[in-house]
C-alpha cells in the first residue's frame, strides 16, 4: 500500500508535465489529502471484531 502513496501524486504530476497542464492549488491540496488518508488507513491497526469483555448489548423492544 505504501507504493500507492508514491504512485498517485507521481502519476498526476507526470500527466500534468506530459500534457503541459498547470495544476491549481486545490489539486495540490487534494493530492496531499489523498496521501494523508492512505497513510492513516495503512498505519491504523484494527483490533479484533469481538466486543469488549465488559460491554453487553441490551435487548431492543419493538414498538408497534
Amino acid at each position: 500500500m505504501k507504493l500507492v502513496v508514491a504512485v498517485i501524486p507521481g502519476a498526476v504530476s507526470l500527466g500534468a508535465v506530459v500534457l503541459g497542464e498547470h495544476l491549481r492549488p486545490e489539486e495540490y491540496l487534494g493530492m496531499a489529502a489523498v496521501i494523508c488518508a492512505v497513510a492513516l488507513v495503512t498505519s491504523s491497526q484494527m483490533k479484533s471484531g469481538r466486543p469488549a469483555a465488559g460491554i453487553e448489548a441490551a435487548p431492543v423492544e419493538h414498538e408497534a
